[in-house]
């Protein structure tokens, strides 16, 4: 679980992810992953060229968060994306929950009690702080949201041009502090690899 094989599939240049990563750590973001492309050769036969990837964890060197209370979660834009049991969907928050784990997914209980204090902070603190006030630096947004990751992350997606650059976003947060945003990742439609950004059937270019 410490890293991944990407093939890039979607992306023939193979290149996206890899210079995201780039531009994650031009902008100052506090964890891009680190690659490196690979010829995959299983039982003598190329399989074609993968690109091994950090994967995002909570790790002093990754997602620097408490791995026994820190948050690590994933807003999501479609509920066929939420990876049930850890996650929400509620008050148009839509949240895979990635940390803190539970020893045991199909304990009701153990998820209950990760997922429910997560979901009230989420909905009742942190959503309501966009609305009336929003402005306000002790109890609008930026009471809640780390500005300087939120910004970084904003200028980066900005870059990339990805289509679906706002579909999937990591965010972290240590139990009592504010949310941070990023690390950058899933970066295959981005650089214009998509045909159409207002036709949801566009196609791969």
């Amino acid at each position: 679980r410490n890293w991944t094989l990407l093939a890039n599939v979607n992306d023939k240049s193979l290149l996206r992810n890899a210079l995201t990563y780039h531009i994650g750590q031009a902008v100052g973001m506090p964890f891009s992953a680190g690659y490196k492309f690979v010829d995959l050769v299983i039982n003598n036969e190329y399989r074609g060229t993968y690109q091994i990837s950090d994967h995002c964890e909570v790790d002093a060197d990754r997602i620097n968060v408490n791995a026994d209370t820190g948050w690590y979660v994933e807003f999501q834009g479609r509920n066929d994306m939420c990876d049930y049991p850890m996650c929400f969907a509620e008050g148009g928050v839509l949240m895979n929950i990635n940390n803190p784990e539970p020893d045991d997914e199909n304990d009701a209980t153990q998820c209950a009690a990760i997922i429910n204090p997560m979901k009230d902070w989420f909905l009742n603190t942190w959503k309501k702080a966009f609305s009336t006030g929003f402005s306000n630096p002790a109890t609008g947004w930026r009471a809640y949201n780390d500005e300087e990751t939120l910004l970084r992350f904003w200028i980066a997606t900005e870059f990339t041009g990805d289509y679906d650059g706002l579909m999937s976003v990591k965010a972290y947060r240590e139990a009592d502090g504010k949310l941070c945003w990023g690390p950058l990742w899933d970066k295959d439609l981005a650089f214009g690899n998509y045909s159409s950004m207002a036709d949801p059937k566009g196609k791969l270019v």
